[in-house]
């Protein structure tokens, strides 16, 4: 028979990819399929189940582990997933707040621009108000009229009222009967025309003793008012008040309160030239002081000087001596003009707001400062910065003017506070009047030198 070629069985290990093949020679070999690997070898198949077993128990294992991570990967992809969707409402919160913002910064820039066209509207009322008041000087006729001539004019108007007391406060136009008697309602007429005119006259008195320059035209006004009230009565029961007499009433309101305010400027024009006064006294006694203490220090320098001969040391003598020779000649041309002193800019924590643009001629500017704080305010004033010049005063005359609408006393001008910040004011007369501000800082103590 002929010899035919010997087969080696494979036999297929379960359901898996592993196979057993026989190699011959009694030789087995456990095949992986897959991987193309031999995984194991033996002499009897047997022994392939105890490896086979570990594989499975390994690949159970392993499947176990891919079971928890892909559920694990299953709860990922979920929070991704919230994630996600926070992220694009986030997204879409942010758009939704950059379209508000940019609505609101739109609405803003509206509303800035129309504060400021109604902030210039007010500025401008305020200008001509502050116009109107000036032209009209307090809304007090015979303002202008000096106090001789005020005195003057009362004298006339005492004379005219008197004039109408004499030709009766009242009269009676038509005849009113009373129960029946002309002569009845007579005596009623009388009475009643009495009670009006002493009602009139006590309403006039009160305004009189309240009157000020602000509320002059609503004081007349309101004369004006219950004056016509009382004649609408005193026509009922056929009366007529003597409207001269509250004409004359009204216009003496106006000359005692022209005087009133003329003698309150003066008072304070008194006081300011007092103050100046003043002023000048400590001046001369600063300046003197000073130059004693100047040529004190010159006869010492001039003795230095002399006793050397070192060139370094003279050439440090005549420097000191020639500046001891200016600032003496800065102090006789401070004393003989009388127009040269600091302008200062000052205000305290107590007026919140506002400064004070004053004028001092001392030699030491913040003296003057030390003595506003007294303890009639609970804060001391503080120096913000000084301005020399030659005409102060007309400095500060032009500086009260362009700051004029900003007073806080608009009745009395020799006040000196305005609704000004320090630096508001130091920028203006830097810019407006070319001025050089000097900035008082740690000099202030320097020159705070004891008196």
């Amino acid at each position: 028979m002929p010899r035919t070629k010997k087969i080696n069985p494979t036999v297929q290990y379960g359901n898996t990819g592993w196979i057993i093949n026989d190699c011959g020679n009694g030789q087995f070999e456990l095949y992986n399929t897959s991987t193309k690997q031999i995984l194991a070898k033996s002499n009897n198949p047997l022994d392939f189940d105890k490896h086979i077993d570990k594989i499975l128990v390994r690949r159970r294992l392993d499947v176990f582990e891919i079971f928890k991570l892909n559920k694990k990967k299953a709860v990922i992809k979920e929070n991704i997933a919230l994630l996600e969707a926070k992220q694009k409402a986030m997204q879409e919160k942010i758009k939704e707040l950059d379209e508000l913002t940019t609505s609101s910064q739109n609405k803003a820039d509206c509303v800035e621009i129309a504060v400021n066209e109604a902030q210039a509207v007010l500025d401008a009322l305020n200008g001509q108000i502050h116009m109107i008041e000036e032209m009209q000087d307090y809304n007090i006729p015979y303002y202008q009229d000096s106090l001789d001539e005020l005195e003057h004019r009362r004298y006339e108007l005492q004379s005219k009222i008197k004039s109408a007391v004499n030709a009766g406060l009242y009269r009676i136009e038509q005849g009113y009967r009373l129960d029946g008697s002309d002569r009845r309602g007579k005596e009623m007429q009388d009475v009643y025309g009495r009670g009006l005119i002493y009602s009139c006259n006590a309403y006039i008195d009160s305004k009189e003793k309240s009157v000020t320059a602000n509320n002059v035209a609503k004081s007349k006004e309101l004369i004006k008012n219950k004056f016509n009230s009382y004649q609408s009565k005193a026509n009922k029961v056929g009366l007529a008040l003597n409207a001269e007499y509250v004409k004359a009433r009204l216009d003496m309101l106006d000359i005692n309160l022209a005087i009133k305010v003329k003698q309150k400027e003066e008072k304070a024009r008194i006081r300011e030239e007092k103050r100046r006064l003043r002023e000048q006294e400590q001046l001369l006694a600063e300046a003197e002081r000073e130059k004693a203490e100047l040529q004190k220090e010159r006869r010492m320098y001039e003795q230095s000087l002399r006793r050397t001969l070192n060139a370094e040391e003279r050439a440090k003598f005549e420097a000191t001596l020639r500046a001891i020779d200016k600032r003496i000649a800065d102090i006789d041309y401070r004393v003989n003009n009388a127009k040269a002193g600091y302008l200062y800019i000052t205000a305290t924590p107590a007026m919140p707001n506002c400064c004070k643009l004053g004028v001092t001629r001392r030699l030491q500017p913040l003296r003057r400062i030390s003595e506003l704080s007294s303890a009639s305010v609970p804060f001391p004033f503080v120096c913000y910065g000084l301005v020399f010049d030659d005409d102060v005063f007309d400095l500060e005359t032009r500086v009260h003017d362009y700051f004029d609408d900003k007073r806080v006393n608009k009745e009395n001008k020799h006040k000196e506070f305005f609704y000004v910040s320090p630096k508001e004011a130091i920028d203006v007369l830097r810019n407006e009047f070319h001025v050089d501000v000097h900035f008082v800082d740690e000099d202030c103590d320097e020159n705070e030198e004891d008196e």
